[in-house]
């Protein structure tokens, strides 16, 4: 493709698509992270918790520290399903990255005449 000249229609439409299409990946993407954040919050606060927990645990008590280590050994299982979350979550997000600067560089560096945007967007609405 040149820079010189505007998109063709064809092509501003598919420019639009993956517009959308990116636009959607990152709003889902930001629930995610809003998810994790707070997951994130509350495995913060349950470790508080289980912190406390420990300073009080009466380390003669076998039964009392066997229930504490049952309930740290959870905990620490649920970290470590967040993590993985969060490593996915930042993959996702890289991916999205990368594919918003090839938008850029294919669409967003190129012109197009506004009635050929709307135009696409008259019918995009007649056929949603």
């Amino acid at each position: 493709y040149s820079p010189d000249y505007p998109l063709a229609r064809e092509e501003l439409a598919r420019c639009m698509d993956r517009d959308d299409v990116l636009a959607s990946r990152h709003a889902e993407l930001d629930a995610e992270k809003r998810l994790n954040d707070r997951e994130g919050d509350a495995i913060a606060r349950a470790g508080a918790l289980l912190a406390q927990e420990l300073r009080r645990l009466d380390p003669a008590d076998d039964l009392e520290v066997a229930a504490h280590n049952a309930r740290a050994a959870e905990h620490n299982r649920r970290v470590e399903a967040h993590n993985l979350r969060i490593g996915d979550m930042n993959q996702a997000a890289r991916e999205l990255n990368r594919d918003q600067a090839d938008m850029s560089a294919t669409c967003g560096a190129r012109t197009y005449y506004p009635r050929d945007r709307d135009a696409l967007l008259r019918e995009r609405t007649i056929l949603r």
